[in-house]
């Protein structure tokens, strides 16, 4: 089990880990803190960052829970288990396919970053996510389909979470 993590696609699957993310919450926030004091010129998209960050997630990471457990999608890989001799080392075990939580974590991390600062230039960010998705298809755990859902709800609600905090002004008020 210990080359598995050395492997390049385990290690580019592992940059959308779910519980990767909401691990590193309190520390964005912990940082934050410490940008704000330190390096005032970066609080603001610090600041930004978090605000959408943090509801886009809960709110993605909730809606994949709630798709994975109404529509339990097989997965097209086998576990690993005491019987089996032909298996995947990669494949989960009773965890559904549809959709990818990890296309949908990696795109709500990345769409949160684009959308702060929303240069043209910043675009090709997106290959990481990308990257992150297929690397899923080509471990065998997910199909093209789990991870276009998966990236697409990632996209949308965070998109939908950045709308409405500007609808609201949140970021002309003073905290």
């Amino acid at each position: 089990m210990s080359s598995l993590f050395f492997d390049p696609l385990y290690l580019l699957t592992f940059i959308g880990e779910p519980e990767l993310w909401i691990a590193l919450m309190p520390l964005l926030v912990v940082l934050y803190f410490v940008v704000r004091f330190q390096w005032p010129e970066y609080k603001r998209p610090m600041k930004r960052f978090i605000a959408v960050i943090v509801p886009s997630l809960a709110v993605v990471l909730l809606i994949v829970l709630l798709l994975k457990t109404e529509f339990p999608m097989a997965r097209p890989c086998i576990p690993c288990t005491m019987i089996q001799q032909t298996c995947n080392p990669y494949c989960p075990t009773n965890d559904p396919s549809f959709p990818s939580g990890h296309a949908a974590t990696v795109f709500t991390v990345f769409a949160s970053l684009w959308l702060i600062q929303r240069k043209r230039w910043q675009l090709p960010i997106f290959i990481i996510p990308l990257a992150v998705a297929s690397s899923r298809v080509l471990l065998g755990v997910h199909t093209w389909v789990d991870i276009t859902i998966g990236g697409l709800i990632g996209l949308v609600i965070t998109l939908l979470a950045y709308r409405e905090l500007e609808r609201r002004s949140f970021w002309d008020k003073k905290r």
